[in-house]
């Protein structure tokens, strides 16, 4: 009997390894992105003409292609491997040994990881909406069995991110519960990585589709979304993560928050100023503030008009001028464009920033307001890089110019 068991174990063994030189023959691998640029430029065929051409680029891939390539080495020799783990563990059942060579083998052979990790999703009941999906306690074992069945950590989040999409479609009431949940999970939450790797492989997608800003709004559905509620909500950090990443100028960012909020105004800067140090959106945030700055001063709006719009308490400045006050998101803001106001290809008019320094903060204290960030670490201006050269520039900067400039920022 013994004798028996052996001969049939070495006979699956045998088989499995012909299917696998057959296989090897007739795979196709899974589609892999197409080369990202660093810079998009605009295409004006349809989104969905693209969608279909990215398709069929993804899709044509031929069995020679993946023989040479490293994946298919990597399958090869990981097949193998599991085959010699199977005929040296000859204390395990037939069956045992059937189930799981059959499973490894589907899984990795015949292309059919995709629809293992869907069926997997279902039985889990993952596509279930009644809860948020980071927080339902069956997504750990849906991202173990994913894991499981790809062998590297790219594979497995592209698996992921087609399922995703496959189960919560665009121009859906599914696709909205996707975004929210794939948006609003933060980097420190449990799930904080790989909600990132998934919303970073998206943006990839969207990147190879050459999709636009206004595009990747409307298919968030940012234009759903109420406007007390956009600036905090996960499609916004979602678009802004697109947008950074694929380093979209602001100008067409702003145009699309204006018809959001019906114009560019103060409003929208103190919403957009809100937006924490740790969030997701904070340099994009910042970089559309700065964007914003700029915007006023090509219009010439005074700063004194600007600081009445913000609305922050300048009675607060009057007594005592604190490290911590001039790190007010708002007050940063109305100092940086102050500058700007002052600023000509980096140089700096003496009289025109203290008269308006003093002018706003009361006679005295707009030296004082230099002294006080002559001391503070790390100076900066609000925003991130800026594509406008002369708007690139620090609070460092500045200080080293006003002191060429002779500038008294000493008692």
């Amino acid at each position: 009997m013994p004798v028996k068991l052996s001969l049939a174990k070495a006979l699956i063994i045998i088989m499995l390894v012909v299917l696998l030189a057959t296989a090897m023959e007739t795979t196709v691998g899974l589609p892999e992105d197409a080369q990202e640029s660093d810079t998009l430029h605009v295409d004006h065929t349809p989104l969905t003409l693209r969608q279909k051409r990215y398709l069929r680029s993804t899709a044509n891939l031929t069995s020679s292609t993946l023989l040479q390539s490293s994946v298919g080495a990597r399958r090869l020799t990981s097949l193998l491997s599991e085959l010699k783990k199977l005929s040296a563990n000859m204390g395990e059942s037939t069956s045992a040994i059937i189930s799981s060579a059959t499973t490894h083998f589907k899984a990795t052979m015949f292309g059919h990881q995709q629809e293992l990790s869907n069926d997997k999703f279902i039985d889990l009941k993952l596509n279930d909406m009644e809860q948020k999906l980071f927080d339902n306690p069956n997504l750990d074992k849906w991202i173990d069995f994913v894991k499981a069945n790809t062998l590297s950590q790219e594979e497995a989040v592209a698996q992921m991110c087609r399922t995703l999409w496959h189960m919560f479609p665009k121009n859906s009431d599914r696709h909205a519960y996707l975004v929210k949940n794939l948006g609003g999970v933060k980097a420190l939450d449990k799930h904080g990585k790989i909600a990132k790797l998934l919303r970073e492989r998206q943006m990839g997608i969207w990147a190879n589709l050459r999709m636009t800003p206004k595009e990747a709004s409307e298919y968030l559905g940012m234009n759903r979304v109420l406007k007390d509620d956009l600036i905090d909500s996960p499609e916004f950090t979602m678009w802004g993560a697109y947008m950074t990443q694929r380093h979209q100028g602001y100008r067409d960012a702003l145009h699309i928050l204006a018809k959001q909020f019906d114009s560019i105004d103060a409003d929208l800067v103190r919403k957009l100023a809100a937006i924490h140090v740790d969030s997701e959106s904070f340099s994009f945030a910042q970089g559309l503030i700065y964007y914003y700055c700029w915007f006023l001063r090509q219009a010439k709006i005074d700063p004194a008009i600007f600081y009445k719009d913000l609305k922050f308490d300048i009675s607060l400045f009057t007594e005592n001028i604190s490290k911590s006050l001039l790190k007010e998101p708002l007050v940063r803001i109305w100092l940086d464009y102050t500058y700007l106001k002052a600023m000509v290809h980096w140089k700096i008019n003496e009289n025109q920033v203290l008269k308006t320094l003093n002018d706003v903060f009361g006679d005295g204290n707009g030296m004082n307001i230099l002294k006080k960030l002559k001391g503070m670490d790390n100076l900066g201006r609000v925003g991130a890089e800026n594509e406008t050269n002369d708007l690139a520039t620090s609070m460092d900067r500045i200080l080293e110019i006003l002191k060429k400039n002779h500038i008294p920022l000493q008692d």
